[in-house]
């Protein structure tokens, strides 16, 4: 199918023609091989190939290969710029389409050898939890399904709130050498879903497990950095921040590379010039706390003025569903999935406006799309149950304001959470990664360290609160202990803050070895919350004492002096 005589030149070339009904829709990607190399010539211009990954003779074909298919006929594609908000450590591009019946992307490819091949996808959903699809490669074709995540943390990257990218294996074909064609579209999925796919990867077959690790090393080679044309923050830099005082506080983000960034806040005015990537960074010097102030950012004739930033205390909040857990109903979810009444009049009877929530936590509990939100302007019983908690009792306590970031995922194991570096490095793990014989370890861990940590390291906190486990570590054989001590140290070279807090919450599925007493062998400055005499069920709704017992041990353990 599509066999050389759609191309005009050696330049990779797709030809698409009006998109029928879908019992027509192989059909007409058949005719379109009939078509003459002139015809071609006239109704495409000429594409990028595909790279070709010699090392293991995989090809990516890349968002901006590709033609897209719709009701409304052919078109070029739409790309989607994705800026990484860990620090400027690359972008990439991804190309949309409507997930709807009639919508399709097409790519064109020339297959070296014939063979089996696996095809995998870099896909990015929004917040529904899963999209099905027609895949069609040579003259085979498939419908397969996509998920948005799943415990194992198969997340490979991030943009917005509810919005991940998830690297899968789509399908097996067998193909025939020559120009193929490879085409995905016939959406299926509640309306109102936007697809958008980063990359997709065609590898030939093999009876080992996926080397995700590897795939996702020649997804990033293949990306081109996009230049910013104006100023751009990352989420966590804008109106209603807390920012933390007493030190040092990062302000970065895009402009045009060469431009001349100016910050201004409280009488400091601080310049930085992006770089050949557009990146920019400037470093206040220690704050006082206090607000609400203006923040002015000043770049090439465009200002921007960030409003109602306070100074004072933030955590960062992170783990599973009870990290996750809203004050009262989730929604979609029955009448056991909410906090105790004296959780919820505890928060609801009073007023905070020196309390701030950036809330990015799986798609049940996000404030404005992982940016602050004041207290009094969140619904209630929307609110993270623990953090919400620990801020209210933490800001009565110090009576400076206080700002708590919670980037949770309900039903991940800690694996997921864990950054590259130490999961690839660290002796233990890799062992017993190689030890497993279930074909179930991923050869990368990270999704949602990627998704939801990495991008919030470089913002200046006091320390972190983690809470998970009962999904287990993820790496069978390595102990929660193991798993924490890899995690921590990860996280806070991350960070560049060797002595960065940490403060774990008591699971039971931690056991009851030596290793997790008030605090952790072998790793400084992390202590745990007991939960000895409270409610011992997965998701205990009595947030309110896990939160005065967690506010305790910050108090005993870092606020001494105060």
């Amino acid at each position: 199918m599509m066999n050389g005589k759609t191309q005009a030149s050696d330049e990779t070339k797709v030809v698409i023609r009006q998109l029928l009904p879908r019992s027509e829709w192989l059909c007409c990607l058949a005719m379109v091989a009939c078509l003459s190399a002139a015809d071609a010539a006239d109704r495409v211009a000429p594409l990028p190939a595909p790279v070709r990954a010699e090392r293991n003779g995989c090809l990516i074909l890349r968002p901006i290969s590709t033609r897209v298919m719709s009701k409304a006929g052919a078109s070029e594609p739409v790309l989607k710029t994705i800026p990484d908000e860990a620090g400027c450590s690359g972008a990439w591009q991804a190309v949309e389409v409507p997930a709807e019946p009639g919508s399709a992307l097409v790519w064109s490819l020339d297959v070296r050898q014939a063979g089996d091949y696996d095809v995998y996808a870099e896909f990015q959903l929004s917040i529904q939890n899963q999209l099905e699809f027609l895949l069609a490669l040579g003259d085979a074709s498939i419908t397969g399904r996509i998920s948005r995540t799943d415990s194992d943390g198969r997340l490979s990257r991030s943009n917005g709130p509810v919005a991940q990218f998830v690297l899968q294996h789509l399908g097996r074909f067998t193909v025939a050498a020559g120009r193929q064609s490879l085409t995905i579209g016939e959406f299926s999925c509640p309306s109102g879903l936007v697809a958008r796919i980063g990359a997709i990867c065609l590898c030939p077959a093999r009876d080992a497990a996926p080397d995700y690790r590897g795939l996702h090393r020649q997804i990033d080679a293949t990306r081109s950095w996009v230049a910013p044309e104006k100023l751009a923050l990352p989420r966590l830099i804008g109106d209603h921040m807390v920012l933390q005082r007493e030190t040092q506080v990062p302000i970065w983000g895009l402009a045009p590379p060469g431009a001349r960034v100016v910050v201004e806040f409280l009488g400091q005015k601080k310049r930085a010039t992006a770089d050949v990537r557009g990146c920019w960074r400037v470093l206040l010097d220690p704050l006082k706390a206090g607000g609400p102030y203006d923040l002015v950012i000043r770049c090439a004739g465009e200002t921007l003025t960030l409003t109602d930033v306070l100074v004072g205390e933030v955590w960062l909040g992170a783990g599973q569903s009870n990290m996750t857990w809203a004050l009262a109903i989730h929604p979609g979810m029955g009448p056991d999935y909410k906090c105790d009444q004296e959780t919820i009049d505890f928060v609801g009877k009073g007023d905070y406006p020196k309390i701030r929530i950036s809330s990015d936590a799986s798609h049940l509990v996000t404030t404005n799309y992982g940016g602050w939100t004041p207290m009094p302007a969140v619904e209630t019983r929307l609110l993270p149950a623990l953090m919400t908690c620990a801020a209210i009792k933490l800001q009565r306590q110090l009576q400076v304001p206080v700002g708590v970031i919670v980037r949770s995922f309900g039903g991940t194991t800690g694996r997921a959470w864990l950054d590259r570096d130490s999961f690839e490095n660290d002796p233990l793990i890799q062992k017993k990664v190689r030890e497993d014989r279930s074909g179930v370890l991923w050869a990368d861990g990270g999704g949602l360290y990627a998704g939801y940590i990495a991008p919030v390291l470089p913002y200046a906190i006091r320390g972190i609160v983690w809470d998970q486990g009962e999904t287990g570590t993820g790496i069978p054989g390595l102990s929660h202990q193991d798993l924490l001590t890899a995690l921590i140290g990860g996280w806070r070279k991350a960070a560049d803050k060797p002595g960065l807090p940490f403060i774990y919450m008591r699971k039971d599925q931690y056991g009851a070895g030596p290793e997790f007493t008030n605090t952790m062998s072998g790793v400084a400055l992390a202590w745990m919350v007991d939960n000895e005499g409270l409610i011992h069920v997965t998701h205990p709704p009595d947030k309110l004492k896990y939160a005065e017992r967690l506010v305790q041990v910050m108090l005993n353990r870092i606020y001494r002096s105060e």
